[in-house]
């Protein structure tokens, strides 16, 4: 099964917070699927998230203030964009696909 999108939380991510920029750097670059970047609080991104703002498959950073807020908006503010960016890839793939099997 193809992954549609990703959701990357940073903050109080109790498993390993540390974990989040190796996840990243394995999917981002090589991946084009909808990130979600996703700050609890005032939390700011890590150093070298600045580096994967190139991709425009990369989301604008959803900060949220705990976990009933973040679950009240979730499909609205997270969910809803990564499909719209599904949606987008999907239909650039399919003209970039056409343009290479258009006749000469």
């Amino acid at each position: 099964m193809k992954a549609r999108r990703a959701i990357a939380e940073e903050g109080r991510n109790l498993t390993d917070p540390s974990s989040i920029p190796k996840e990243l750097e394995a999917i981002v670059p090589h991946l084009a699927v909808p990130v979600q970047p996703l700050l609890e609080g005032s939390s700011r991104p890590y150093a070298m998230f600045k580096d994967y703002w190139k991709y425009d498959w990369v989301l604008p950073v959803y900060q949220y203030e705990g976990l009933e807020p973040l679950l009240a908006t979730l499909a609205e503010k997270v969910i809803a964009p990564a499909e719209e960016k599904v949606k987008a890839l999907q239909e650039r793939r399919r003209m970039i696909e056409a343009e290479l099997i258009k006749p000469q």
